[in-house]
């Protein structure tokens, strides 16, 4: 009877421990987290010599990975100085950081599009909250040669791959 009692004692104490752990590796515990949605982005849109764009047309596109997911797509025009800003969106979101593909990785694609030049489409991987991107963009004369971003994805998935 006096070994059975200390045995139990024992494997009371690493018993605990170990199904606590077990409970915490098998379960997914939920953190909630703010993401930035839109980064604050100021694009400068000139051509091969250097000059000014104004009034191109640009579309920023926020997806996320691993579940491919396309949330949202934004259209904007330069104004008379070739300048395009896009003001930062923050929002919460609530992510499982012990569960496989429980934390989504935001990015962007931005596609700009202009009449005699050729398409020009770049990602954006890592955007801080508070911290302004500035990114020039030269344009190279030429005719538009692709669909930007979301509209392949959408071509691809038959329709069915709509922004959420």
């Amino acid at each position: 009877m006096r070994v059975y009692g200390r045995f139990m004692r024992r494997i009371g104490r690493w018993g605990g421990l170990f199904g606590v752990s077990v409970l915490l590796a098998g379960c997914p515990l939920p953190v909630k987290r703010t993401a930035v949605v839109q980064p604050s982005m100021v694009l400068r849109v000139v051509d091969a010599k250097g000059q000014v764009l104004g009034k191109t047309k640009m579309s920023l596109t926020w997806a996320s990975h691993p579940h491919r997911r396309i949330h949202k797509t934004t259209s904007y025009t330069a104004d008379d100085k070739g300048e395009i800003r896009i003001v930062e969106e923050l929002r919460g979101e609530w992510i499982m950081p012990l569960m496989m593909h429980g934390v989504p990785f935001h990015f962007w694609v931005y596609c700009i599009r202009r009449e005699g030049y050729e398409t020009h489409e770049a990602e954006v991987h890592r955007a801080e909250r508070g911290k302004l991107v500035t990114v020039q963009i030269q344009l190279k004369q030429g005719k538009p040669q692709r669909p930007c971003f979301f509209e392949r994805r959408q071509a691809q998935a038959g329709g069915r791959d709509r922004a959420r």
